[in-house]
């Protein structure tokens, strides 16, 4: 490939053996590549070449998004060096560990937090199909806890799911009905809630 040396070659192969054959996380590669070998240029010439677009949260077709945001990180993920990576918003959490993030601060672990567990315990694993299964299926959770203002769906999904979490200070209100009804039903849909009868 032009732009990697043979010994930025061989680092990597290493690398991708010590991995188990297979690079699941940016991060992780550039804890087993020597640097001094497989510096930016020559990352920047495997991302160029789509090396790692199967990484890409949406799949490989997805490169013209993609790879211009991993281009725009490689200082980051160069500076890795121990630094682990949270995502903040539900709906990262599966890019972030596609990533090599270490986990995420999210809403929806309050409700769905041993799925949400489980998307981790499979990325890490480099399982990252069922990842993505994980996450699609969380999606409509990660979106109905989004309704309007948190913590207010939060707090009226606990209490749907009979935790007593307590009131909201203004200005703060609690969730209305139609609100209510619908984080019932993403619940029911989700399986983290029994059907009511009737």
């Amino acid at each position: 490939m032009k732009g990697a040396g043979e010994g930025a070659i061989r680092s990597l192969l290493e690398a991708r053996k010590n991995m188990g054959g297979t690079i699941t996380s940016i991060f992780a590669l550039v804890e087993q590549i020597d640097l001094r070998l497989v510096n930016k240029k020559v990352l920047e010439c495997l991302v160029k070449a789509g090396a790692f677009d199967a990484l890409s949260p949406a799949g490989a077709g997805s490169y013209l998004s993609w790879r211009p945001r991993v281009l725009a990180g490689l200082d980051r993920i160069l500076d890795h060096g121990g630094l682990e990576l949270y995502a903040g918003n539900d709906d990262l959490l599966a890019p972030f560990l596609r990533l090599g993030g270490a986990g995420g601060i999210c809403v929806a672990s309050h409700i769905a937090g041993r799925r949400m567990r489980e998307m981790v315990t499979a990325a890490r694993a480099g399982d990252l199909d069922r990842t993505d299964a994980i996450d699609r299926e969380l999606q409509p959770l990660y979106d109905v806890l989004s309704i309007t203002t948190n913590p207010i769906p939060l707090k009226a999904a606990l209490n749907l799911l009979g935790h007593d979490v307590g009131g909201l200070r203004l200005p703060l209100v609690e969730a209305d009905a139609a609100q209510t009804a619908t984080l019932q039903a993403a619940l029911e849909l989700a399986g983290i809630l029994p059907v009511a009868a009737g």
